[in-house]
């Protein structure tokens, strides 16, 4: 059996004007917020995001549910949706 490499996790809080990523890494399970980057109604600067996606290197996506409160489907569900299969 093979022993997997501690991957890095970039992890984001989608928002309609700013979205925050986390960098997250196996060897210490810890995660820093590292950037905040704008968003335009959901949509980020892609060629941003391409630069820090490329600087970390990244193993795994991760992206925060935006549900209400009581656990229903938020009005930005739908974006943030959109933005987690744009990712792949």
């Amino acid at each position: 059996m093979s022993k997997q490499s501690p991957r890095v996790i970039m992890a984001f809080d989608f928002g309609t004007k700013n979205i925050g990523i986390a960098i997250g890494q196996e060897i210490t399970k810890t995660a820093s917020t590292f950037y905040s980057i704008h968003a335009n109604d959901g949509l980020p600067d892609w060629v941003e995001l391409d630069m820090i996606i490329k600087e970390w290197n990244p193993n795994l996506f991760v992206v925060g549910d935006p549900l209400n409160m009581d656990g229903t489907r938020s009005k930005i569900q739908d974006s943030s949706d959109k933005f987690s299969a744009a990712l792949i």
